[in-house]
């Protein structure tokens, strides 16, 4: 049984910033299960792997990755759990790879999507056969959750849409999402 953060006392924050927590990969891939509860408006797993592998270039460049957006819950024993209402696929994908799901580019797959840019840092690798140095600062690398307070469940789907630019999953999407939901078989549980 959880409760919802919402209903606690709100902290005020100068010039409407919203409270954060950092998020660092070893944390994330200790405790996923604080971090994998999933709204029922949220999209399941939509990134294929050329975006996943984006994203593990920019964090082995060390490239700014915007904050994920969230709000928090707590169990019957106090601890703390999230449900995202943005940065679920860049959360995913950072999980997925560490679980050995896909590598990272190789020269040629990033040329072909990034033609002018720079040699990939760790070409065609594993997480587990990353170089030492190279996983410690995956392992490192922080996100950053930006909590979200006293919305209710409708101004939270609002929120997201908002963010998604109102876009629903087009029938394609929906189905790929499916799939590769079941395929990796997340456990999760959904908020309702």
């Amino acid at each position: 049984h959880m409760e919802d953060s919402a209903d606690e006392a709100v902290l005020t924050h100068p010039q409407g910033q919203l409270p954060h927590h950092p998020l660092s990969m070893r944390a994330l891939r200790a405790e996923r299960h604080r971090y994998l509860f999933i709204p029922e408006f949220q999209r399941h797993i939509v990134w294929g792997p050329w975006k996943c592998r984006a994203l593990v270039e920019s964090i082995l460049g060390g490239d700014y990755i915007p904050p994920l957006v969230g709000w928090q819950t707590f169990t019957e024993d106090g601890e703390s759990q999230w449900s995202l209402i943005d940065g679920f696929q860049r959360l995913t994908a950072a999980l997925r790879f560490m679980d050995g799901e896909y590598k990272t580019w190789t020269a040629n797959q990033k040329r072909a999507i990034e033609p002018n840019s720079d040699a990939p840092t760790e070409p065609g690798k594993y997480f587990e056969y990353l170089s030492p140095k190279a996983r410690n600062h995956f392992l490192d690398y922080q996100f950053t959750i930006v909590r979200v307070q006293n919305k209710s469940p409708r101004q939270r789907v609002t929120y997201f849409k908002r963010i998604q630019n109102q876009e629903p999953l087009s029938a394609a999407e929906d189905l790929k999402a499916e799939a590769t939901y079941s395929k990796v078989g997340l456990a999760v549980r959904c908020i309702k």
